[in-house]
């Protein structure tokens, strides 16, 4: 089952406060919001998603200053005896996210320098191919202000054109990324439920209402909602349509042909024919696991995008503000909203601990549905990889709350950074 039980803790603290300083020009007024969302499973991994910024208000008008706007998203991660499959799946991920331009094909793969690395710690530690031993993760990611800035751009108005506009990206979004995510490991198509749900949700059109009549959708994009009610017929007509149709055999013949070449997974790829779409859909849609899963995939985005909606109106609510006490209400509630929303929210689908440091594509996003010149602006992130010896003198455990490594219990540190 992708969606497994671990214990964890979360925190969310947003604080909003206003500052009042005389000048040449009257009193200003000045907000600084500091908003903060946090999850961590003690020993394993830490989840970090913030953001701040400061607004000021002079007379009657409230601006905010894109230079004090940023958003900072920290993943830390130990895993005793890290494997090859896991730590490719992994680093794929977010490379192709972050660091596209980092690995090329043949030589200049990433598997290719995974395998590289493999021999090379093994000529030290002795722990035999495809074993990484201790392993630590950190990734690091910042984004342009103009980018979280877009957000001051967010209308009041709960049925805004951008927040149609801005669903429908999330749902873009987090369609690519969690296919991406969990598939990096081809062990997950052994289970056909779990990855039929993945694939037709992630065929599905990205839509807002929908209207259906007699099992057939009739209309897209209803203005009603942000989001289209999740029922069983909506369901099926969602997966039974034209669009899911077309995307789907387009996944279904890419994952037959990697499967068909990759080694010890040649048996599984008649399960995923593409002349067969319709046993995934069942799959889907008729397996008590498969249904289960397509279910708490849609649930779990809505949740997202009615987050994002509802962080949205809070800033708008702010910026609208008559007076100070509701503008510092709003301005919080908009920082515990847009956190969570991004980082806690997302950790409900698929393979969450791998998911949440992309977070901050989706919040980025979403951020470009209300100011569409930022189309071509992307994040800066670096990711730091390193394997500690045998019997490090520190618990490793503790690396996920912050704590520095010592020197001379790392065996090898590799570093990549890809700036904005």
């Amino acid at each position: 089952m992708p969606f497994g039980k671990t214990e964890l803790d979360h925190i969310n603290d947003s604080l909003a406060k206003v500052e009042a300083i005389d000048s040449d020009r009257g009193r200003i007024l000045i907000y600084d919001l500091h908003a903060d969302d946090q999850i961590t499973a003690r020993g394993k991994f830490s989840s970090r998603f913030a953001v701040n910024a400061q607004f000021t208000r002079g007379t009657s008008v409230r601006v905010f200053d894109e230079a004090s706007m940023s958003h900072a998203y920290t993943f830390r991660q130990a895993v005793r005896g890290m494997r090859r499959v896991a730590l490719e799946a992994q680093l794929g991920a977010y490379a192709s996210s972050y660091f596209p331009n980092t690995f090329g094909s043949g030589e200049a793969s990433l598997q290719t320098w995974v395998s590289d690395l493999d021999r090379t710690l093994d000529a030290v530690l002795k722990n035999g191919s495809d074993n990484f031993g201790n392993t630590l993760l950190q990734l690091d990611v910042s984004a342009p202000a103009a980018l979280v800035g877009g957000w001051a751009l967010a209308p009041a108005a709960e049925k805004a054109e951008a927040y149609f506009e801005m669903s429908k990206a999330i749902q873009q979004q987090l369609r690519t990324l969690i296919p991406l995510v969990h598939f990096a490991n081809l062990d997950e198509f052994r289970t056909l439920p779990a990855a039929a749900a993945l694939l037709v949700y992630a065929a599905l059109p990205p839509a807002t209402g929908i209207v259906v009549d007699s099992g057939r959708i009739v209309q897209f994009d209803d203005k009603r909602d942000v989001y289209w009610d999740i029922t069983p017929a909506n369901i099926k007509a969602m997966a039974g349509h034209s669009l899911t149709l077309v995307h789907l055999l387009e996944a279904l013949r890419r994952i037959h042909e990697t499967l068909v070449h990759a080694d010890g997974f040649a048996d599984l790829a008649s399960k995923y024919d593409p002349a067969r779409p319709d046993r995934i859909i069942a799959a889907a849609l008729n397996d008590t696991v498969g249904a289960a899963d397509l279910n708490n995939l849609l649930g779990v985005e809505r949740s997202v995008i009615r987050e994002a909606q509802a962080a949205g109106r809070r800033i708008a609510g702010f910026m609208q503000a008559k007076n100070s006490s509701e503008a510092r209400r709003q301005l919080a509630a908009f920082g515990a909203k847009v956190t969570e929303a991004f980082n806690s929210q997302i950790g409900g689908l698929f393979s969450s601990r791998q998911l949440r440091p992309l977070g901050t594509l989706v919040f980025l996003e979403a951020a470009r549905a209300f100011d569409p010149a930022l189309k071509a602006a992307r994040p800066s992130a670096m990711l730091e990889l390193t394997v500690l010896r045998e019997q490090p003198s520190f618990d490793m455990r503790t690396f996920v709350d912050g704590v520095e490594v010592p020197a001379a219990d790392i065996v090898r540190a590799e570093r990549f950074v890809s700036l904005s």
